[in-house]
């Protein structure tokens, strides 16, 4: 916080930008100013870290989909070590199921 700054604006300031802004009105505007300025630039440094952890967690969740639907047939493919005689058997049973 700026030198000069009343203990309740710099407790604002710290709380929020839009305290910032409020305790800013009643400051003269040097102080207003450099008040403004750090608030802007500790909000957008907090937005920075939100969506760069927002990214690497999504790219996690990412890699573990492709992980697990890796290991999945797609549908109406034969299991391995299975002949298609098995398999057409085994659709045909599924396919009266339903």
């Amino acid at each position: 916080m700026p030198r000069g700054t009343p203990p309740a604006a710099a407790s604002a300031g710290r709380e929020s930008l839009a305290g910032a802004l409020s305790a800013a009105h009643e400051l003269p505007p040097r102080i207003a100013a450099t008040l403004l300025g750090q608030s802007r630039a500790a909000f957008t440094a907090g937005m920075h870290m939100t969506a760069a952890t927002s990214a690497v967690l999504l790219a996690g969740v990412a890699l573990t989909v492709v992980g697990t639907l890796r290991q999945v047939r797609p549908n109406g493919q034969p299991a391995p070590g299975t002949s298609s005689d098995q398999h057409s058997v085994t659709t045909s049973k599924a396919d009266a199921i339903r």
